[in-house]
């Protein structure tokens, strides 16, 4: 009988490394999609930036962006497909950033040539994004 039992409770723990083994495959596959979208937020340092070189003068800005859509990429499905779960997810078609303007002009510089401009703008589109926050609404609102 307790040859029996033992037998019993190693196929158990091969079903249960299994099911573990396969979920966690599953959640692995799950983030290397997640991953090959970008990043909702992305911040370069602040304190650095401004601080950095007092003798520099430099400039932070923060960035509300909004990324066109592109019906024939895979990445844009995934993140039409992430996103519509607004309730759970956070939108990856609107990015914010925050960027070192001096270390961006920069970086700019640094591959001058390499890059043209049409591949470094984007044409206006149309999006249902709002771009004011809540302050900015009750700042711009009509006096009664």
């Amino acid at each position: 009988m307790s040859n029996r039992s033992g037998r019993l409770w190693w196929l158990i723990g091969i079903i249960a490394v299994g099911v573990v083994s396969s979920e966690s495959d599953q959640n692995s596959q799950r983030l290397s999609e997640y991953w090959r979208m970008p990043r909702v937020f992305k911040y370069e340092d602040y304190d650095i930036c401004l601080n950095d070189n007092p003798t520099i003068p430099s400039v932070y800005c923060v960035v509300k962006a909004v990324i066109r859509p592109d019906n024939t990429s895979d990445v844009w499905g995934l993140i039409e497909r992430i996103s519509a779960q607004w309730k759970v997810q956070l939108n990856h078609a609107h990015l914010d950033r925050g960027i070192c303007v001096r270390d961006c002009e920069m970086r700019l510089r640094m591959m001058s040539g390499r890059l043209n401009e049409s591949e470094l703008l984007v044409p206006k589109f149309k999006t249902n994004y709002r771009y004011d926050s809540a302050l900015d609404r009750e700042q711009n609102k009509a006096p009664n």
